[in-house]
């Protein structure tokens, strides 16, 4: 056993299908179980290099940013994701079509070819500001990011 405390680990899972939808988090929101996870990370905790809890953007590797780049959202809602620690649900969104002029009230990834990505709080951001939770800054998160060395 290592006398070391183990950072936590952030990942970020692609959800097949909405596990439940849960409308005290936002109108187009769900929440998921670890049992919902899928055995392998979209994105593992190697590929997230920064997350600054201002601006809530995450600076992702090269690698992880082409996979985000790749995906093929369809313009009504997107690919439904979560952000886990510890494989523990804590942000649940999309990845949504940059060019989309759909409205969604739950977070959301914009998909672009870029190694940051902002999480914004609906499509029109903050258009359901009152309706969705702020989970961006959730301390669990803030804590993971900032033990690792990785909170801007």
């Amino acid at each position: 056993m290592s006398v070391f405390a183990q950072s936590p680990v952030v990942e970020i899972y692609l959800i097949k299908e909405k596990a439940t939808i849960d409308t005290t988090e936002g109108p187009d929101a769900f929440r998921v179980s670890k049992s919902d996870l899928p055995k392998e990370p979209f994105i593992r905790d190697s590929d997230i290099l920064f997350y600054n809890d201002t601006t809530f953007e995450l600076t992702f590797s090269a690698a992880a940013a082409e996979r985000i780049s790749a995906l093929k959202p369809d313009l009504r809602i997107g690919i439904p994701f979560v952000l886990t620690i510890d494989r523990d649900p804590i942000l649940c969104g999309y990845f949504t079509n940059f060019v989309s002029s759909f409205a969604s009230g739950a977070n959301s990834i914009p998909v672009i070819k870029s190694t940051v990505h902002r999480i914004q709080k609906g499509i029109p951001e903050y258009h359901f500001e009152k309706n969705i939770k702020e989970r961006r800054n959730d301390k669990r998160l803030i804590q993971a990011m900032k033990s690792s060395g990785r909170l801007k």
